[in-house]
């Protein structure tokens, strides 16, 4: 990393912008410096702060260079212990940083988690009453504090669907982790949030959906519409749909409908953890419409493997999908 940017995140730490993650990084940094070249200066750190009265230069470099020299003279000789006190000026500043860490994550609610394996489906309900059905392989999560908080909010890595309890004065937001957030009052929808795909469907009530801290571009859905969310270009598209459609899975069933092949196995990728090989990139491109288990894994290939006309094999954690082989 170059002195700008080491000096970029330094300032940002001094503002209190920096993630946990950054943080640590600047922690890294800071533990392998050899000099304080790549910090920024007083006059700099100043600006980060909140305006107050200031001394005069003369003043403010005076005290600035006894806190760093020791109310020394920058003499020839000193100079030459000047490694040995910039690892005590970077040792001060982790320290200072180790310590801001810990705060922050102390100051963080403490999470709730609720989640299910992969070919498993599991019912929960949130302390409002909010009843939630997970599909396999999901994680959500609410803060300690979900029932006092502002809001009720989750965070949801995965596939759910959820039937959100009524109150007027809280309302219910539920992000992604793919960058696109919902906000609801009481509804059912069904909501997708995985590497593959974004996208929710209204069964009933009417919810915004947006980008990520992004109100603004907000499309509000009612019953029987589906957005789907291009991460790539932050934007939500909406359209009618067949809520069913996407509702199979509660009955342990993964619709699709004219879906490249490529597309199905990230699908049952997702559903029961397996990674999927393709011998040859043309089968990628196959077509399949109809229903697979999403229960058992099994019968999932066996499905598949007729309906293409191909041949599939599960070998230890992995299912391989390759051409019939003619045999003489």
């Amino acid at each position: 990393m170059s002195n700008q940017q080491v000096k970029s995140l330094y300032l940002k730490f001094m503002k209190g912008e920096c993630t946990p993650a950054e943080i640590e990084l600047l922690i890294e940094l800071l533990q392998s410096v050899d000099d304080v070249e790549g910090l920024p200066s007083l006059e700099e750190v100043e600006q980060t702060l909140p305006q107050q009265e200031s001394l005069a230069d003369a003043s403010s470099d005076r005290i600035f260079n006894a806190v760093l020299f020791q109310n020394s003279l920058v003499t020839d000789v000193e100079r030459t212990k000047k490694r040995q006190t910039n690892w005590l000026i970077a040792a001060a500043i982790i320290s200072l940083l180790i310590l801001a860490n810990f705060v922050f994550y102390l100051s963080k609610p403490s999470k709730i988690i609720y989640q299910t394996d992969f070919a498993k489906k599991e019912k929960y309900q949130l302390p409002d009453g909010t009843k939630l059905l997970l599909n396999a392989n999901t994680t959500i999560e609410i803060n300690e504090t979900f029932l006092t908080d502002k809001e009720r909010e989750v965070w949801i890595s995965g596939e759910a669907y959820f039937d959100v309890a009524k109150n007027k004065n809280k309302p219910f937001v539920v992000h992604t982790n793919t960058g696109m957030d919902v906000y609801v009052l009481g509804t059912t929808f069904n909501l997708k949030a995985r590497s593959t795909e974004t996208h929710l469907v209204l069964n009933r009530g009417s919810v915004k959906v947006f980008p990520e801290a992004q109100q603004d571009k907000a499309q509000l859905l009612v019953p029987g519409e589906i957005a789907h969310f291009h991460a790539e270009e932050a934007r939500v598209v909406k359209s009618v749909t067949d809520t069913m459609y996407f509702s199979a899975w509660q009955y342990n069933l993964q619709s699709f409908k004219n879906e490249q092949l490529r597309n199905v196995a990230a699908s049952m990728q997702d559903i029961y953890g397996y990674r999927i090989d393709f011998t040859e990139e043309t089968l990628k491109n196959m077509h399949f419409t109809g229903a697979l288990p999403t229960n058992d894994i099994n019968k999932a290939i066996k499905t598949l493997a007729a309906a293409l006309d191909c041949t599939i094999n599960k070998e230890n954690d992995k299912i391989i999908i390759s051409t019939k082989r003619l045999i003489n």
